[in-house]
């Protein structure tokens, strides 16, 4: 029986080391995706959903962690540049120097990275409408809007009714309202969003402008 030849013998185990670090990179990406999933549940808004100071300091140590690990991607690439922009939106949400600003650097180079993708500008119109920027919030929602075609996403119509609100536009808030409502029928925010703004339009006081509060220090 004949010997693999050393030049078979090492092609085999290049082929066995490129499919280790394929498989090492295809788990890293799903653990980094986990992760952004696990701070996604907790801090998507404003204020987090974060109990006990011990909680929020897990939290932080998470989100450190998932930027620590996409500061180390591709540079310009499209996915990182949105993981990124997604990641400091929540990093503003839960009180991180600087995020606000970096959240709407790395949206807009995702956005001109693709610009025919409404994801990126959505993304940045919830971070505008979400921290008291609601009239900033408007042309990237509804660019967003414009480049979803017949199935926009839901969320679309939830920030734009949101900033509208905050805008004072009764009659905007009620026709986006009524389009998330067909597919999420129980949101009861953005139920009490439309019944205000019905109020106004019928002469009833004007919605009073959200604002958005801190929370005390944490001790």
């Amino acid at each position: 029986m004949r010997r693999p030849s050393v030049q078979a013998c090492l092609l085999l185990a290049a082929i066995g080391l490129a499919a280790a670090a394929s498989a090492a990179a295809v788990e890293q990406a799903s653990n980094l995706d986990a992760d952004l999933a696990k701070l996604q549940a907790v801090a998507d808004s404003f204020p987090p959903e974060i109990g006990t100071p011990a909680d929020h300091s897990r939290v932080e140590a998470l989100w450190k962690s998932v930027e620590a690990r996409l500061l180390q991607a591709p540079a310009h690439d499209f996915e990182t540049e949105l993981k990124l922009g997604n990641l400091y939106r929540m990093g503003h949400n839960l009180d991180v120097k600087g995020a606000w600003d970096k959240a709407v650097t790395h949206l807009n180079e995702a956005s001109r990275l693709r610009p025919d993708s409404p994801l990126p500008l959505t993304m940045l119109g919830a971070h505008y409408s979400g921290s008291g920027h609601a009239a900033d919030a408007v042309a990237p929602l509804q660019r967003a809007l414009a480049l979803s075609g017949d199935k926009p996403a839901p969320m679309i119509y939830a920030n734009l009714a949101f900033a509208y609100y905050q805008l004072g536009e009764s009659e905007k808030v009620v026709q986006y309202a009524n389009a998330y409502l067909q597919t999420n029928p129980d949101s009861s925010t953005m139920k009490l969003l439309k019944e205000r703004s019905e109020a106004a339009l019928q002469g009833g006081p004007k919605p009073k402008t959200i604002e958005m509060k801190k929370k005390p220090p944490r001790r």
